[in-house]
């Protein structure tokens, strides 16, 4: 991006100009709710549309925090490859909708990756460590079925030490009888619950939709007629006859793909605000980029946490007092690699 006077761009500049990239970050139902506008020429202020949140299913903001925060780690490691440090001070305040300001340092990090290229993603936007934008360009959600074996314990722990998690987080695998158990009431919760039509207003099922939000059927892994039966089912004229019989039921124990793979939570301090939330959202896309590295994908559960019947199973199973469970997902590889969701910055 140049300025209209014609001289060098600023950082700010920069890095918005780069929004193929950073946009590449993680959002529920690929909303991509974040507003990055310049503040000054190395800053950026961070904050979120109103339209692109999920009051139904994620009243309390646990998801769009964890969504902000993962954007700003894509922006640090964006500036990164620009050779800028960048820095993420967060300041939530949810009545004007800001997050924080993402600082930019011309001076370039100070640690480069084994190939030379410049890596970013450490603790507190260090603009130090671990992730580069190839790696954030080739991350994808993969909701189909995953292949044995399951991921081990010693997977799982190098995965939180690449990730570089803050104090007081630790990645959990959760007991498969728990998964079992809370998933299917999760998903029906998702189909048949407070959230179902807005879970309807993000889906894109259309055949030859090109929607660049949401969730298409190409992205959900459906096939054509998969992706018509989801539609008619949500459909708010025969969704109503539907909860009269088992159909919801049925059409939740099909909804999430199995085998599953190893089911992790993320787990951290409790009642730390919503500035470590957001931050924990640093943490989280670094943990994901961190399993690509050992060659394993992941899915979001979120329905785990957003039904509160299951969000006080997975608590009581792996908590603990003082700590809270931020996020859920699996892990594990894809029998069928998935397609990149797009977005409104491709």
């Amino acid at each position: 991006m140049t300025p209209s006077g014609g001289g060098r761009a600023t950082p700010a500049q920069q890095v918005l100009a780069r929004s193929a990239d950073w946009g590449r970050a993680p959002s529920a139902h690929n909303t991509q709710p974040w507003h990055l506008t310049e503040a000054g020429p190395d800053a950026l202020a961070l904050g979120w549309h109103p339209d692109r949140t999920l009051p139904a299913g994620d009243p309390s903001g646990r998801d769009l925090l964890l969504s902000l925060g993962a954007v700003a780690q894509a922006v640090e490691i964006t500036a990164c490859d620009l050779g800028l440090r960048a820095s993420t001070r967060w300041r939530v305040d949810r009545s004007s909708r800001r997050a924080g300001l993402i600082s930019l340092d011309r001076t370039p990090p100070v640690s480069p990756s084994p190939g030379g290229a410049p890596v970013a993603g450490g603790p507190a936007g260090s603009g130090v460590a671990a992730f580069t934008v190839a790696e954030l360009r080739a991350r994808r959600t993969a909701r189909g079925p995953y292949a044995p074996p399951a991921s081990s314990a010693e997977q799982i722990a190098r995965i939180g030490g690449s990730a570089d998690l803050p104090d007081g987080s630790a990645l959990v695998a959760l007991p498969a009888d728990l998964v079992a158990q809370a998933l299917p009431v999760a998903d029906r919760w998702t189909f048949d619950g407070p959230a179902t039509a807005e879970l309807r207003e993000w889906l894109r099922l259309g055949r030859h939709r090109r929607d660049r939000d949401g969730l298409t059927a190409q992205v959900l892994g459906l096939r054509p007629w998969e992706a018509a039966v989801l539609r008619l089912s949500l459909s708010p004229a025969l969704l109503p006859v539907l909860r009269g019989t088992r159909a919801t039921r049925l059409l939740a124990a099909s909804s999430t793909a199995r085998p599953l793979g190893t089911v992790v939570a993320l787990t951290a301090v409790a009642d730390r605000g919503d500035d470590h939330l957001a931050d924990l959202g640093r943490a989280l896309l670094r943990t994901w980029l961190a399993a690509g590295r050992e060659g394993l994908w992941v899915h979001p559960l979120s329905q785990l946490l957003d039904c509160p019947e299951t969000a006080r199973m997975v608590a009581a199973a792996t908590a603990g007092t003082n700590r809270r469970v931020v996020a859920v997902f699996r892990l594990g590889i894809p029998r069928h690699p998935p397609p990149a969701a797009r977005r409104l910055t491709d």
